[in-house]
């Protein structure tokens, strides 16, 4: 038999834990004598360490009772396997539930940057709504082509490309480049500037279209928003992306100037 602090020591628990587990009838105390001190045999040491066992890997106390209560009914092995694929679950909804927070989170930071830190909370509310019911996958809600505007073969490109709220380090240097060409709109398209970020971005281009430059062009016409429409990227209204197109344009023109010439 153990005494309460034997027991509290062998377990490296509080004498307080112990007391509690009895009062929750979690563990009883094999036996009490008539001074109240309880102890515990050995069978009560291994529900202890089954008990702490199960804490450990995030049942709470609650758990640990129907998982008790269960191993009357059922065998330990059917219990034990039940338990844990019931705690796993949720385990993973819980997951999954933080990994959508996360990503709207990042989605609303992306966001936020992108316009320039001028927002209406109402857009930033109605974009979330809009992805509440989108499936995840990696984290993201990806991006989706549904008409006949691409082929499968250039979709299958486009559903590799990073998207915003995502944590992938191009989409960070995307939105790094277009806050700078929103802070700098005043500036010709054509200055030197300029023509630096459009480098950064052909650069950039390459390597998410894999060097498909028509697949790229085509991309960024599909996504640029007419006029009076809402951006197809919110942040990428059409007065940016007229400005990057006339930036990126004269890049390219001078890009194909330069070969000519040689």
């Amino acid at each position: 038999m153990f005494s309460t602090g034997e027991l509290a020591k062998k377990a490296n628990i509080s004498r307080r834990a112990l007391h509690y587990y009895d009062e929750i009838g979690l563990l009883k105390p094999t036996k009490t004598d008539d001074k109240h001190y309880r102890y515990y045999d050995q069978h009560a040491l291994v529900q202890l360490q089954e008990i702490l066992l199960l804490k450990s890997i995030g049942f709470t106390l609650d758990q640990i009772k129907q998982f008790q209560y269960r191993s009357k009914r059922i065998t330990y092995k059917e219990n034990i396997v039940h338990s844990i694929q019931e705690q796993i679950d949720q385990v993973q909804n819980e997951k999954e539930r933080l990994e959508r927070k996360l990503y709207y989170l990042r989605t609303t930071l992306h966001t936020i940057q992108l316009k320039g830190g001028q927002v209406d909370p109402k857009d930033i509310f109605d974009l979330i709504q809009l992805l509440e019911d989108r499936k995840m996958e990696n984290g993201v809600v990806s991006a989706t082509f549904h008409d006949d505007y691409f082929t499968e073969e250039e979709k299958t490109i486009l559903k590799q490309l990073p998207v915003v709220g995502s944590d992938n380090p191009t989409v960070t240097v995307m939105i790094e480049l277009a806050e700078q060409i929103r802070k700098n709109l005043h500036l010709s398209p054509q200055s030197t500037h300029m023509q630096q970020i459009a480098k950064q971005l052909h650069e950039i281009n390459l390597q998410l279209f894999q060097n498909d430059t028509s697949l790229a062009e085509k991309y960024w016409e599909r996504i640029k928003p007419d006029k009076g429409q809402s951006p197809y990227v919110y942040g990428l209204d059409q007065t940016l992306m007229d400005y990057i197109d006339e930036m990126y344009t004269y890049f390219i023109q001078q890009q194909e100037r330069a070969q000519d010439e040689r």
